[in-house]
């Protein structure tokens, strides 16, 4: 069957959109427009709703796209890709150490609301 997967946007060009998981260390390859089916707009679970298309939770999430668009610029231009080498792997992994730690914080704070 098919497989639903979430991704932060991080990036548009034309119709091709890339996307990073908070806590990934690359970028996804860059896909159609056409492929992405939706966008989450409410994480629910035990027992609660958090509705993501509140203010507060859309700033904090173009925060980490930001930071995700930047991380991603740097990636690039210190030409890191994925399976380049074990030290380019473990540099990626640092730079992205800002995102994925927010995220955390986010996901923390999403869940004590």
């Amino acid at each position: 069957g098919a497989e639903l997967i979430t991704h932060r946007l991080i990036d548009c060009t034309g119709d091709q959109w890339l996307m990073r998981g908070d806590n990934a260390v690359f970028a996804d390859a860059p896909v159609a427009r056409t492929a992405c089916v939706g966008c989450v707009v409410a994480i629910e679970g035990h027992g609660r709703s958090i509705d993501l298309s509140a203010p507060r939770r859309v700033r904090l999430s173009r925060r980490l796209g930001k930071l995700g668009r930047v991380q991603w610029r740097i990636q690039r231009v210190l030409h890191l890709t994925p399976g380049a080498s074990p030290q380019s792997g473990r540099l990626a992994w640092l730079i992205g150490l800002p995102l994925r730690g927010l995220s955390h914080v986010i996901a923390g704070q999403v869940r004590a609301d």
